[in-house]
């Protein structure tokens, strides 16, 4: 079995990439940061990705600059550009959180608060997924197990996303890029994203013809992979299991 590797969005990840984002205008060797990270886990050879929000972000520029390592890619409501409104609000998120919570339920209540959508799992589930994101903290509590930096720093990348002051975040230049994608790519789209919208990925989907989009409904943005349809269509896109799943934009 080839290897898997997962990237995970802002406020899943277990260090901060934000530094180097804000040091280097938005615009940091993103694919060589990926690549610095895959020698020193002691990867080689070719590997499939799986990236959720920013962690998408991050391994599309991989896959782009190194299609021949890339078996299959997945990008978790992620594709090229996004709104600039919801990039601010999703990206804003983790520092509008308390910097400690009393107990797992109270962080789950916090979510369920936070992303439509996440109501849809059952309580167990639900506790399972936000437990991913916690750490224990100083005071008997629980933090993001994040980096801090990732909470200090959101507020200011997301402040100048929107100094950009264009529609998109990315240029037709991605675009062009984004053909480089020659391995079979999954989008999995939160139907209710407020990031990615229905007709950017339907765009992506016919400028790469090994690519395919699963909505996954009532959801914003990031589904949680833990949705009936999102697990359908993994299994299915990795050759596991092969179940009909919702097309993007159906019905």
């Amino acid at each position: 079995m080839r290897p898997l590797t997962l990237l995970f969005g802002l406020d899943g990840a277990t260090y901060s990439v934000l530094d180097d984002l804000i040091a280097r205008g938005l615009m940091p060797n993103l694919a060589g940061f990926l690549e610095t990270g895959v020698r020193a886990t002691m990867m080689s050879g070719r590997m499939a990705l799986i990236g959720t929000s920013l962690g998408g972000f991050v391994a599309r520029l991989y896959a782009t600059a190194h299609p021949d390592r890339v078996t299959r890619l997945v990008l978790n409501d992620c594709a090229i550009g996004g709104n600039l409104a919801g990039v601010y609000q999703v990206s804003t998120r983790p520092s509008n959180a308390p910097a400690e919570f009393a107990h797992v339920d109270d962080a789950v209540d916090w979510f369920l608060a936070d992303r439509p959508g996440l109501a849809r799992l059952d309580k167990e589930t639900q506790r399972t997924w936000v437990a991913h994101y916690l750490a224990p903290g100083e005071t008997g509590g629980w933090r993001f197990r994040c980096d801090p930096a990732i909470i200090r720093l959101a507020r200011s990348l997301a402040l100048q996303f929107g100094a950009l002051q264009r529609p998109a975040v990315e240029t037709e230049l991605a675009w062009e890029h984004a053909r480089r994608l020659t391995m079979p790519v999954l989008i999995i789209r939160g139907a209710l994203s407020e990031v990615i919208a229905s007709e950017t990925v339907s765009r992506l989907t016919q400028v790469l013809p090994k690519a395919r989009c699963v909505d996954i409904a009532g959801v914003s943005h990031s589904p949680t992979l833990y949705e009936e349809e999102a697990q359908a269509a993994l299994l299915e896109f990795f050759g596991v299991h092969t179940q009909a799943s919702a097309i993007c934009g159906a019905a």
